[in-house]
């Protein structure tokens, strides 16, 4: 039963926070991919005897890792930072107007149907009138 209730709960999370989720495994690939980048460019520099220029790329690399890890660390606490929405009147008002022009189209539609001549037989049931007369 608990096994059940817990793999509820990690679905449950995963879908409401997949973005966040998805953000943060994109963070972490991208801090990988950079530390290799920042080896890879290590030991060209070092075999190269470019000894300066390790040092622009370890600054490079911790300034990109501090850039994602914020970026991430912002994602994370956004819902949390998010003040109350005080404008629900405005809202409401947006609401009552986009159904006020909901409900003049509707009225416009239905003012045809409104009519003495308009008609709301089927073409079938001319037809049964047509044979119900004949016969």
């Amino acid at each position: 039963m608990f096994h059940i209730f817990k793999w509820a709960t990690i679905s449950l999370y995963i879908k409401r926070n997949s973005k966040i989720l998805f953000f943060m495994i994109i963070g972490v690939l991208s801090i990988v991919v950079i530390d290799g980048i920042y080896d890879d460019l290590s030991i060209y520099f070092a075999k190269s005897n470019q000894h300066r220029y390790i040092l622009y790329a370890l600054f490079l690399k911790w300034f990109l890792i501090t850039v994602i890890s914020i970026s991430i660390i912002y994602t994370i606490l956004k819902p949390l930072i998010k003040p109350a929405k005080k404008s629900n009147k405005k809202l409401q008002n947006k609401l009552s107007t986009k159904q006020s022009k909901k409900e003049l189209k509707i009225d416009k539609r239905l003012e045809k149907f409104k009519e003495p001549n308009v008609s709301l037989r089927s073409n079938a049931d001319k037809i049964l009138d047509k044979y119900s007369k004949k016969g």
